[in-house]
């Protein structure tokens, strides 16, 4: 099974059967570059901000 796969399982069970909000967020997009991704003050600050846009 692939990553992408175990993903959608996860996300589907938590959904439907945990009734549970789920939220992707894509680390691909440009607001995620290289920088962002070495510095784990600025992903966290990064990835809480994509957050609340979702």
């Amino acid at each position: 099974m692939g990553k992408s796969s175990l993903l959608d399982r996860i996300s589907h069970f938590l959904e439907k059967e945990k009734k549970e909000v789920v939220a992707r967020i894509d680390l691909a997009t440009d607001a995620f570059g290289d920088d962002t991704l070495n510095d784990s003050e600025k992903l966290f600050r990064r990835f809480t901000e994509e957050v609340f846009k979702n």
